[in-house]
């Protein structure tokens, strides 16, 4: 999760550098934190896909209003984004599943919790 916290902080600052680059308002508003605890792995995972597909929404919500307004650089700028929103989706979604089948298998879920160790940042 840690691994993938950074890799969000990227996406957010690819976001702020193109707002800035193109002499955009920026303002950052609060974010309520996370729970700091779930009543499982695949609750805590459940909830990241749900987030995952909130992320995509508005994304997919820019680029209607860019598309709208004529904006073409941002909608190019967020049609980017949207593949590799899809890239974040179906990874997630596939941990859920394998938390799934894992059930309540101590031993899977160290087999996932080895296989998601190996991941390196992107």
């Amino acid at each position: 999760m840690r691994l993938q916290a950074e890799e969000e902080r990227g996406h957010a600052l690819r976001f702020y550098e193109q707002l800035k680059e193109r002499r955009g308002g920026i303002s950052v508003a609060s974010v309520d934190a996370p729970p700091s605890r779930y009543e499982s792995p695949l609750a805590a995972l459940e909830a990241a896909l749900s987030h995952e597909c909130k992320v995509s929404a508005t994304i997919n919500e820019m680029v209607s209003s860019a598309d709208a307004e004529k904006d073409y650089a941002t909608v190019n700028f967020c049609n980017g984004s949207s593949a590799s929103r899809f890239e974040e989706e179906a990874q997630t979604d596939a941990i859920v599943q394998q938390l799934r089948m894992a059930g309540e298998s101590k031993g899977a879920l160290m087999q996932i919790d080895h296989h998601l160790g190996k991941r390196a940042a992107g």
